[in-house]
């Protein structure tokens, strides 16, 4: 996470967003094109959600964790998206009248309200919280290579810009911290049980 953030950051600081881009847009192959249109529904709330409801069987912990990462992650996309950056044109129409980018057929092309990538947060929100919740450093690594593969999807379909996804990791990962330490200051037995337990009789 550090050193894709680094990588991130060096590039961000180093060229404009348009030599970063058009770079980026020269790369690619069929295979990639199929892998990045789905790779990018690992951030949509539509796959988000049933994490929401299985975590409810496993703990109230987690449930919780990842109601209150996913609404924090919600009104920060909305107030950022909508209501301070307001009107920053996403990749095919800022190049609309000045390069011709390569664009995946079947693929939406949504033109405003770029920054910062939504789908980039909710991934890093969520990801990022499911591995601080667990204790296996494969799974850990495996999360954070999910989010960042949403994060990448999102330059590769042309929906956004380095800079845009670059600060929507952070955001979500800094969401996904402040849910955890939340939820964990909560020191409630009950928290620990999962839905069917709570039901159960001892």
């Amino acid at each position: 996470m550090v050193i894709l953030l680094t990588i991130g950051i060096f590039f961000v600081l180093s060229f404009s967003k348009d030599e970063i881009h058009i770079f980026q847009n020269t790369y690619y192959n069929p295979f990639l094109d199929y892998f990045f249109q789905y790779v990018t529904y690992l951030g949509d709330y539509h796959v988000l959600l049933p994490i929401i409801f299985i975590s409810a069987f496993i703990k109230w912990r987690y449930f919780l964790g990842f109601v209150l990462v996913g609404l924090l992650s919600i009104c920060a996309i909305v107030v950022l998206k909508y209501h301070v950056f307001i009107d920053y044109p996403r990749p095919p129409q800022y190049f609309a009248q000045i390069h011709e980018l390569r664009l995946i057929e079947g693929v939406e092309i949504l033109t405003n309200n770029s920054f910062p990538s939504g789908h980039t947060t909710s991934a890093f929100a969520f990801y990022a919280l499911m591995a601080f919740f667990l204790n296996t450093k494969r799974l850990k690594l495996a999360l954070f290579i999910t989010a960042a593969l949403v994060g990448y999807s999102r330059i590769y379909l042309s929906q956004h810009f380095l800079i845009d996804v670059l600060v929507g990791s952070i955001l979500g990962t800094s969401l996904a911290f402040i849910a955890y330490w939340i939820i964990m200051k909560a020191k409630r037995p009950i928290l620990d049980k999962g839905l069917i337990q709570s039901l159960s009789k001892d």
